[in-house]
């Protein structure tokens, strides 16, 4: 347990520093030294993971009885983990004390036998609904407040409840292997799946003891981590064979290979990002995928200039504040009310930049997003020039009180077992 608690310790302490997503954090704090004790990453993992998901209520309380005093980040992610141990696994605060390697000092092993002994959510029984709703569900405030807006307190809460079930969607890349076998590939390696009513090369995780990374059949490429919203993006943009399709934020490849999955690597996609090692990484991965079709564009989508295309996607860039519950770094990299806008300004250049300067037909715009501004309301501003598209999707309609709201298609966890994202259709001018 000593090596357990100081390495998710580290994960949480590199998502603080770096502001980086969980797996990136998990992957750079290993550093491929314990690969073959899967038994031990899968520990870490599942440990990291849970204590974010109780990190609100570890500093809550300890801000509470700790009035002004502040720990190092370090420390706070200790505590963090801490907390998960002793309060919800009933790990006794005197042995984790000895395991922590010096990280737990006098007062803060005083604080944790407090919470050994204490109902701690019941400490936060009194706090305004808002408040403990985000405190007991690890998620952010700012995010509450702008949902409040459009879902009534019993749907909210629904809502934010279902950020902490963890769902994996993995994508059967059916150029390399068919949907049967895939099946029972995984099954073999004790990963059972429920199969897609919607999209039948979408396969549910519905048991693993694994790190999704480290499925075989992953490391081969032949099926690949992808959320049901994402194949629900394309599925709007519709590609068909022969049409010339311009990924206008394709990073890291996984939406514009599924558009040559569909069509049989019959279309051709123009994949644009502005990240040389991005692009990098994205060319190994195409390459891998099985699929040839496709161009490789180093450019930025705010100036790009492509003469014709028959149809755009654009998945901007976001907050990813609809990817929460598959990311629980985003809880503590979102807690900052700024970082849930900082992409507001890039978005709209993205988009005037298609929409005056490129010729197509179809378009569609999408954001692992939940709140209005980085949906809605950059539509509404363009809703003069663009001739919007109902959404047919199995999504809801987007936020009422926005021009066009029940044209575009919202998707939530809550209710679509994915993850939040805002999706709208229109035509070239």
């Amino acid at each position: 347990m000593k090596l357990e608690f100081r390495l998710a310790t580290l994960v949480l302490e590199s998502i603080e520093r770096k502001r980086i997503s969980f797996d990136k954090a998990y992957n750079r704090t290993l550093r491929k030294k314990f690969e073959k004790k899967e038994g031990f990453l899968y520990n870490v993992y599942e440990l990291a993971w849970n204590s974010i998901l109780k990190s609100y209520l570890a500093d809550y309380i300890y801000s509470e009885v700790f009035k002004g005093r502040k720990l190092n980040i370090r420390r706070q992610c200790a505590l963090r983990v801490a907390f998960y141990l002793v309060a919800y696994n009933r790990m006794n605060p005197e042995t984790l004390a000895m395991y922590s390697g010096g990280l737990i000092k006098k007062e803060l092993l005083s604080f944790l036998r407090m919470v050994y002994r204490e109902d701690v959510e019941g400490i936060v029984a009194d706090l305004p609904f808002d408040r403990k709703l985000s405190i007991l569900n690890s998620y952010p405030l700012t995010l509450i407040n702008s949902l409040s807006r459009f879902m009534k307190k019993r749907e909210l809460e629904k809502f934010v409840k279902s950020q902490n079930r963890k769902t994996m969607w993995l994508r059967v890349n059916t150029v390399k292997i068919d949907v049967d076998k895939a099946i029972r590939s995984l099954e073999k390696e004790g990963v059972y799946v429920s199969q897609d009513k919607d999209y039948p090369y979408l396969l549910k995780i519905t048991q693993c003891r694994k790190i999704v990374g480290n499925i075989r059949l992953v490391k081969d490429f032949r099926v690949i981590p992808m959320d049901k919203a994402s194949a629900v993006v394309v599925d709007v943009l519709s590609p068909s064979r022969g049409e010339l399709i311009l990924d206008a934020t394709a990073a890291p490849g996984i939406k514009s290979s599924l558009i040559l999955q569909l069509t049989e690597d019959k279309a051709r996609v123009i994949a644009v990002d502005l990240s040389r090692n991005r692009l990098y990484q994205m060319h190994k991965i195409i390459n891998k995928l099985g699929v040839k079709n496709i161009d490789i564009l180093l450019s930025d989508a705010r100036k790009v200039k492509i003469r014709n295309v028959d149809k755009v996607l654009i998945d901007a860039p976001c907050s990813n504040s609809g990817a929460i519950r598959r990311d629980p770094a985003l809880r503590l990299i979102l807690k900052s009310k700024p970082k849930l806008y900082e992409h507001v300004a890039s978005q709209r250049s993205i988009l005037d930049n298609i929409v005056n300067n490129i010729r197509f037909r179809i378009g569609v715009y999408a954001t692992c997003s939940v709140i209005p501004e980085e949906g809605e309301k950059q539509m509404a501003r363009l809703s003069d020039i663009l001739n919007i598209v109902k959404v047919k999707s199995i999504g809801l309609e987007g936020y009422r009180g926005y021009l066009n709201y029940d044209k575009f298609s919202r998707l939530f966890p809550h209710t679509h077992d994915t993850d939040g994202f805002f999706i709208a259709k229109f035509k070239g001018r």
